[in-house]
């Protein structure tokens, strides 16, 4: 988990390294957690998360060497959504120096985990390399809007059972704040004895969408969003790591660790993953949106004439509202006049 306006950072001490024979992909292994590493704390209440259910959580690991070497360590958490993809938070691989600005860590800089403890099972065991990183388009590093990203893996896990990404028709709803429906926060923070990289789980309440819970320093943005307070759940070295809820009889990750107050005492927030189906799920299926489609007669003008053939596909400048934090927040022209929309920015729509 990060603090709303920094990610604390430290550059650990190579203790030891280990070399072994039997290691998969010719990896050294190296103790700590390297310069990706949050400070670690535990997840604040918790137990161990065992298997099966828990094993699509999994643990990212920083390469080193040239990719010659990984540490034992975790630096984030992730939660297997398909048999290949991992879906963690945005701003475990940013990997930028400057405040503000956005870099996708290289997926030669990273392998993630399968198990419960890397430091004392045969480590190499559940290790998988990774193929593909991706950080949401719209992720702002300063207020944490859209922390969520993917990694898909160059092989597909066969000893855990994915865990599916929450659609937006199971999402979050104020009724399931009013019943403080329960949330399973799982991730790999340190324990309480102080070991580091143990699987560990916790049950509490949802509290709130967006960032609306006692200590919030601001209302951070319901659509995207949802808080808890942090009396017992995830703390620094869990980012990353799922919320699951149960709909009915189905397990669904339906949140993401993203931030909280710099002690783990307070507040913490979770980015919504039901407001992220489609990007998801184009992700999952390796399709992406055409860069380029072919603009429709008239686009440019600043009005979104859907009589005329524009849509949010052909015309985004006339047909797409677009926060400058947020992203992109409705589709004009479509027909519907959705919650962004009003009469003034999408007449189209809105106007009977």
């Amino acid at each position: 988990m990060r603090t709303k306006k920094f990610m604390f950072k430290q550059l650990l001490t190579v203790v030891a390294v280990l070399f072994l024979a039997n290691a998969c992909a010719d990896y050294d292994v190296i103790e700590g957690q390297g310069d990706y590493a949050s400070l670690n704390q535990l997840i604040i209440g918790g137990e161990t998360a065992p298997s099966p259910k828990y094993d699509a959580v999994v643990s990212l690991h920083q390469t080193a060497r040239g990719g010659n070497a990984v540490y034992i360590l975790p630096f984030c958490s992730g939660t297997l959504i398909a048999d290949d993809v991992v879906l963690t938070a945005a701003h475990c691989l940013n990997v930028a120096k400057k405040p503000g600005d956005v870099q996708t860590m290289a997926p030669s800089k990273l392998v993630i985990r399968v198990g419960i403890n890397p430091a004392t099972e045969p480590f190499f065991d559940g290790v998988y390399d990774v193929a593909e990183t991706k950080i949401h388009e719209g992720y702002d590093p300063i207020n944490l809007f859209n922390d969520i990203a993917l990694l898909r893996l160059a092989a597909p896990v066969t000893t855990a059972t994915p865990i599916p990404a929450l659609p937006a028709g199971e999402g979050f709803t104020p009724t399931d704040v009013n019943n403080n429906i329960p949330l399973d926060f799982a991730g790999f923070g340190q324990d309480e004895n102080g070991d580091h990289g143990v699987r560990l789980h916790v049950i509490h309440e949802l509290g709130g969408l967006g960032c609306s819970v006692a200590g919030c320093p601001d209302g951070g943005d319901p659509d995207t969003m949802i808080s808890y307070t942090n009396l017992i759940g995830p703390c620094f070295g869990d980012s990353g790591g799922p919320a699951f809820i149960d709909r009915g009889t189905v397990t669904y990750v339906g949140g993401i660790t993203s931030y909280g107050d710099s002690k783990c005492e307070v507040y913490g927030v979770s980015t919504r993953v039901d407001a992220y189906e489609t990007w998801i799920d184009d992700f999952v299926a390796g399709t992406t949106p055409d860069p380029d489609p072919d603009p429709a007669p008239g686009c440019g003008d600043g009005f979104c004439d859907s009589a005329g053939g524009e849509t949010c596909d052909n015309c985004a400048d006339d047909c797409l509202i677009v926060h400058p934090v947020k992203g992109v927040l409705a589709c004009c022209g479509n027909g519907v006049c959705e919650k962004r929309e009003d009469a003034a920015s999408c007449s189209v729509d809105c106007l009977p």
